[in-house]
């Protein structure tokens, strides 16, 4: 019968055996899915539908292959919880979500968040709709698109645009968690 991969399993009083794999395919799926988010919401269908299943199958294969591995390590539940515990703080001080105050780099950031929500994918800024003449004279003749590293807000923004900005806001802290607690996770 064949061996099956058990996320955390727990050992003894205070402890629990974490599989290597599970932890691996877990990262390989979250640093996946803003990509295909991205596949599909900004490539012309024709593009994106096959790059799109290409990209889950070389993953679910990618993955499977990492629940092969079926060494695991031993983590004591308070040093868990204490990593969780330190994640959520790490994101909640670092001002995602705006939660606490935060450095003015957010507000770029909470702006990125807020175009890939409102706005059509992809992204295009068109300058002759801005209204204050001052800011009109700064900016080109012809539309733009958004170019920046906002794969990371694809997921979040999913969200956002089938239930609203705040839920996008909610679903980026719990993004930004995930990550932080699966590097932590990792580096321990």
């Amino acid at each position: 019968m064949k061996e099956q991969t058990v996320l955390a399993k727990r050992k003894g009083l205070g402890e629990v055996s974490v599989s290597y794999g599970f932890l691996k395919a877990a990262a390989l799926i979250y640093l996946t899915l803003p990509v295909t988010v991205f596949l599909i919401g900004y490539l012309k269908l024709l593009i994106a539908v096959p790059v799109t299943l290409i990209t889950a199958a070389v993953t679910a294969l990618a993955v499977r292959m990492c629940l092969e591995d079926k060494r695991s390590f031993e983590f004591q539940i308070p040093a868990l919880v204490l990593i969780t515990v330190i994640s959520m703080l790490i994101v909640v001080f670092c001002g995602i979500g705006e939660l606490v105050w935060s450095a003015g780099d957010h507000a770029v950031r909470r702006a990125t968040l807020r175009d890939l929500v409102y706005y059509d994918w992809p992204v295009i800024y068109d300058p002759s709709s801005q209204e204050n003449p001052s800011v009109r004279e700064l900016l080109p003749d012809n539309p733009g698109a958004l170019v920046y590293y906002f794969t990371f807000w694809m997921v979040p923004a999913a969200f956002g645009k089938l239930l609203g900005f705040n839920a996008a806001n909610i679903i980026l802290i719990i993004w930004s968690f995930i990550g932080v607690d699966l590097t932590l996770i990792t580096m321990s």
